[in-house]
């Protein structure tokens, strides 16, 4: 009965398709905060649209003042969450690297697994073969003793 193949990193290659998993949390996290930071930026522009559009018609000075100082407000406010995407998009970016990497790892060790198992399979099946050669020595031996 030949032996099961067994392969020696499978440990390591566990802990790297742990660490393909996390980073893919990860990156899935960072995404999402930029995703969020873009609605609320678009959520922002929409109600500065919406302000601009109102306005119409006689107000009081004060109230123009008011008015003027709060889309300043809201413009700044766009600006300053146009900076925060910025780094959110950075972050992901190099969350999206670091998985890049822990992926080709995890590949390394799929490969090498691979190219251990189909060696295992040739080397199993040479056994085969050169077992199944001696029964056949041995069978063809038996009949030339019993024919003489």
């Amino acid at each position: 009965m030949a032996k099961s193949f067994k392969f020696r990193l499978e440990p390591v290659l566990k802990l790297r398709a742990h660490k393909v998993e996390e980073s893919k949390r990860e990156l899935r996290n960072a995404a999402n905060k930029r995703r969020r930071k873009e609605e609320e930026i678009e959520e922002k522009e929409t109600y500065l649209t919406g302000i601009l559009k109102s306005q119409t018609g006689l107000t009081k000075a004060s109230n123009l003042q008011a008015g003027h100082f709060h889309k300043t407000y809201i413009r700044d406010e766009i600006k300053k969450l146009g900076k925060e995407k910025l780094k959110l998009i950075d972050i992901e970016t190099e969350k999206r690297d670091i998985l890049n990497v822990v992926m080709k790892d995890e590949k390394i060790l799929i490969k090498l697994k691979e190219k251990q198992l189909k060696a295992y399979e040739y080397e199993a099946e040479r056994e085969d073969v050169i077992r199944l050669d001696e029964i056949a020595r041995n069978l063809s031996g038996t009949v030339d003793v019993l024919k003489v």
